[in-house]
């Protein structure tokens, strides 16, 4: 009669340890985790004031199809430069913007750790213009892909990001 005992407690460990495996929510939880980087102005000094944005670079174009913002979360770097930005939990493949007064950086396709380690390096801006032809009146806005950027487009097609 040991036998029917044993394997009796053999599958009743079993499926204890099968249970246990079941991926529960944590109690009490937000849902959220927190990416904590610094902004550096180019020359080393913290970027004090930077606006520090995370772009959701997989739905970046149904936002805009939809005239909704692709920032999902958004933060004012501290006057050490450091950027605490949360997002909801799992959330990949991101984008960050970071934009002070004459200097920016984005940083594309972020999935969990910042490929620039710690800390974003930020870089004077610079310009893009151009222009386009095409049927007047249909389109009214730019959009740099990926990016919070946007402009206006001119009557005759033109258009000038000023600070990318």
């Amino acid at each position: 009669m040991r036998a029917p005992s044993f394997v009796s407690t053999l599958a009743l460990l079993f499926l204890t340890a099968a249970l246990s495996c079941v991926r529960t929510p944590l109690s009490g939880g937000t849902g959220t985790e927190t990416i904590n980087t610094f902004a550096l102005l180019s020359d080393g000094t913290p970027a004090r004031g930077a606006l520090a944005l995370v772009i959701d670079e997989r739905g970046w174009m149904d936002s805009v199809r939809q005239g909704a913002s692709p920032v999902v979360a958004r933060a004012v770097a501290d006057s050490n430069g450091r950027v605490e930005l949360t997002i909801p939990i799992n959330f990949r493949g991101f984008n960050i913007q970071v934009d002070h007064s004459q200097q920016g950086a984005l940083v594309p396709t972020v999935d969990s750790d910042l490929p620039t380690g710690d800390t974003i390096r930020l870089e004077p801006y610079a310009s893009y213009t151009g222009s386009f032809s095409g049927p007047a009146n249909r389109i009214t806005r730019m959009f740099l892909s990926g990016s919070a950027y946007t402009v206006s487009i001119g009557s005759a097609g033109n258009f000038y990001f000023d600070k990318v």
